[in-house]
């Protein structure tokens, strides 16, 4: 039917004049990177880079949306829109670089192709939305409470000290603690005072004292600093000091961070967090004119966190297949230190060995659209309990309190890693920036 005639012909005839049309499909036809996280695992000096692992990540080309580029997308064209009638009367299609297909071909046909290539459009133009939570939730408790029997001495009265007792040596009586005192080894030629004094004029006196000393710390996050500490002095036929000792602390805590990224559907990508220190983690030895040279090595190490990540959306876009390898490196501060020496160098040098806390998960999950993931487990429970005590004495009730010191700690670290996925077609998000009812 033309012009309100109706002409009689052949299947060619009917198809009417071949235009010619440029259909953009660059979108189709790009390749997408993928986008390697960092790998935050400490390696040896000299070890081998692993390409699938790099040390500071890296982008590598992927695959095309549609099979092999413009050349597949143009048979796909062929074998799905009118296929006999690219054979023979004059009608074509041609690939122009790797983002146009130019065709030759009937208004239906073009119409038709133009409608094809819009289907395959909307799974193109699917992204995904992935919001991470990091949350780290802390939980930190310490009790300290001791009586030591020392420090008698000063401006209240005589300065008395264990004559024949060291801080040092065989004895180390008070582990050079005393009254605050430096510590071993500065303190070990020094006598500790005395906490309880009688003396029977010419028969002698009585010297003794008791100090309730951890040679550990009790917990690693919070300190038995402050607190109170309350000194009783008695002087009299018998003098005796007592200094109590008592401190409590709790800490709570919660860190969230909160990365949150937009990939394309199969694509990979990532989102890293991270500080980079340099370190000094070996030496070469030089030689120039008889003297040698320790010429040091510097190393990267980095901590923080990284998430990587690659979303597969089905095929009726209800459901999102996440790859997920969140990863958490916490380093250890200060940086442990070993001194050495360097073949003919007399002079000692210092390596650094830094030491890395991993929190690492792997895992491959299906998640609905709109939907959050938990991934839980990576807990650290820390539970100290430390006592020092006089035998004996320090099972009589209530007096054993003055001979004993209690002490307790307890540190809990949760980490949890929460991720939501949403699925976001472009055309729809497009459409709806659009109408004026938004």
């Amino acid at each position: 039917m033309r012009n309100g005639v109706v002409f009689i012909t052949n299947r060619e005839g009917a198809r009417g004049k071949a235009i010619l049309r440029v259909h953009p499909v660059g979108d189709l036809t790009i390749k997408l990177t993928n986008f390697i996280a960092p790998n935050l695992i400490l390696k040896p000096a000299g070890a081998e880079i692993d390409d699938s692992q790099p040390l500071f990540g890296k982008a590598e080309e992927g695959e095309q949306i549609f099979g092999g580029g413009v050349e597949d997308l143009m048979q796909l064209v062929i074998d799905n829109i009118e296929p006999e009638s690219w054979e023979g009367g004059g009608f074509s299609i041609q690939p122009s670089g790797e983002d146009k297909l130019v065709v030759n071909h009937t208004p239906e046909i073009q119409a038709e192709i133009a409608r094809f290539l819009n289907d395959l459009r909307r799974f193109a133009g699917l992204v995904v939305t992935i919001e991470t939570r990091f949350l780290t939730v802390s939980d930190d408790f310490l009790q300290d409470i001791g009586v030591d029997v020392r420090g008698l001495g000063g401006e209240k009265g005589p300065l008395v000290n264990l004559d024949d007792v060291t801080n040092g040596l065989e004895d180390s009586a008070s582990a050079g603690f005393d009254n605050s005192g430096p510590g071993l080894p500065s303190a070990s030629g020094s006598k500790p005072s005395a906490g309880i004094f009688y003396n029977d004029f010419g028969d002698g006196d009585y010297r003794g004292r008791t100090e309730q000393i951890f040679d550990r710390a009790l917990g690693s996050i919070l300190s038995p600093l402050g607190g109170a500490i309350i000194q009783y002095t008695m002087i009299d036929d018998t003098d005796i000091s007592l200094i109590v000792r008592a401190v409590q602390k709790t800490r709570q805590g919660r860190l969230l961070q909160a990365p949150s990224l937009t990939v394309y559907n199969t694509q990979r990508a990532n989102i890293t967090l991270v500080n980079q220190l340099s370190f000094i983690q070996d030496f070469d030895v030089e030689v120039a004119q008889t003297a040698f040279i320790a010429d040091p090595i510097v190393g990267i190490i980095q901590d923080g966190l990284t998430l990587d990540v690659r979303p597969t959306i089905s095929h009726d876009r209800k459901y999102v297949t996440l790859q997920l390898q969140p990863t958490i490196a916490t380093l250890i501060r200060p940086i442990p230190t070993y001194q050495t020496s360097l073949g003919a160098l007399t002079t000692p040098v210092t390596i650094q060995i830094p030491e890395l806390i991993i929190q690492k998960s792997q895992t491959t999950v299906r998640v609905p659209d709109g939907g959050s993931l938990v991934i839980g487990g990576l807990k650290n429970i820390s539970l100290v309990d430390m006592q020092s005590e006089v035998p004996f004495l320090a099972k009589i009730p209530i007096l054993g309190f003055l001979f004993s010191r209690k002490g307790s700690s307890k540190e809990i670290e949760n980490l949890m890693v929460i991720v939501t996925t949403r699925i976001t077609d472009l055309e729809e998000e497009e459409a709806r920036f659009r109408s004026p009812l938004r």
